[in-house]
């Protein structure tokens, strides 16, 4: 559109250099312009020269208008040829796992991807659609509250796009066990533990029992009671049955009664040492497969005091005898059986399948 790189007008006391453009062509048009009606007045010059500085002056604004402009005619309106990014909008999100087994009081984080890649805003929200069951907070973790399945959705805050992941929440692995089934009774293979619990092995010895009682004690030195508490209780439990609501065993068992530890004990037993290569002593009761071992735990007596420790082992039953004695399953390396103990003593639970 101009054909030269530089041009003056002497009388004007005018000079554009077209290899600097002005950073702002619009108010470069407007100084150009004020300047000719300016110059105009004051000096004498031809009318055909006039509409020619004019005209120069138009095209002169014009040509770098267009230079501001892009491609594809789009003007940044600032003058300086640079044209801000445009908004690239959502087209999806994706998650990292659809489908997520968390026992509970677990927790994992699930991960968004948002598409394309340079889309604008990335944001996303989080919801649980069960949050008795799993909750989520705004940076994906998702926690594990009780049994159950939950629906957990990202939701792109550009373009409301979502994904989903199915969580299933199960029991933790100290709660569930596989059990073995002798004389139609499925045994637990551990211990009680922690009330609600199972110890961590067969051969662990888990926690004494009171009869009648959710607290646990320790059954190694120093007593310490599932509560913190380091004085022993030295008075009878009360009840004529070990009510559900006292029961230790975790969620879908329960302390077996005198018939159901009777019923194992007529299975079949022998004492064992060193089973299974873990220096533990103890019973085991049932029939080749179907067999469980029960640790020489050894008991705590009246005043708490360890008693027999890996020498035997006594487990409670549900049944009372009498109002100070319950039915206990009971051995050591000579003998066994099943008779009443007092209740204060604190012994073994394994439990029965409900």
């Amino acid at each position: 559109m101009i054909l030269t790189r530089f041009v003056k007008f002497p009388r004007l006391g005018l000079g554009f250099d077209f290899a600097q453009p002005p950073k702002n062509p619009a108010n470069f048009a407007k100084i150009l312009l004020k300047s000719w009606f300016k110059t105009t007045k004051t000096i004498k010059i031809s009318t055909i020269m006039k509409k020619s500085i004019y005209l120069f002056a138009l095209l002169f604004s014009a040509s770098f208008i267009f230079t501001a402009c892009d491609d594809n005619g789009n003007g940044n309106g600032n003058g300086n040829g640079n044209e801000p990014n445009p908004t690239v909008p959502v087209t999806g999100v994706t998650l990292n796992s659809n489908v997520l087994t968390l026992a509970i009081d677990d927790n994992e984080r699930l991960t968004a991807t948002v598409a394309p890649a340079n889309a604008t805003n990335r944001a996303v929200r989080w919801t649980s659609d069960d949050e008795d069951v799993a909750t989520v907070n705004a940076n994906g973790v998702v926690t594990a509250v009780s049994l159950g399945t939950a629906n957990i959705t990202v939701t792109t805050v550009d373009g409301e796009k979502t994904a989903n992941a199915v969580v299933t929440v199960t029991l933790p692995a100290n709660q569930v066990d596989v059990g073995v089934e002798i004389n139609g009774i499925v045994w637990a293979t551990r211990n009680v533990d922690a009330p609600g619990t199972f110890a961590e092995n067969p051969e662990s010895q888990g926690m004494f029992f009171q009869w009648n009682s959710s607290i646990g004690w320790s059954s190694t030195n120093p007593m310490v009671d599932s509560n913190g508490r380091t004085t022993w209780d030295n008075f009878t439990p009360a009840g004529t049955a070990w009510y559900a609501e006292n029961d230790p065993c975790p969620q879908g068992w329960r302390v077996p009664s005198a018939d159901e530890l009777r019923s194992l004990h007529d299975s079949g037993h022998e004492w064992v040492s060193n089973w299974d290569d873990t220096d533990i002593n103890g019973r085991v009761f049932g029939t080749y497969p179907n067999q469980i071992f029960l640790p020489a735990a050894g008991s705590r007596i009246t005043d708490g005091t360890l008693n027999a420790v890996d020498a035997g082992g006594g487990y409670w039953s549900s049944t009372q005898f009498n109002s100070t004695r319950a039915i206990n399953l009971w051995f050591s390396n000579i003998s066994s059986g099943v008779s009443d103990l007092r209740r204060v003593y604190g012994f073994s639970v394994r439990c029965v399948a409900e």
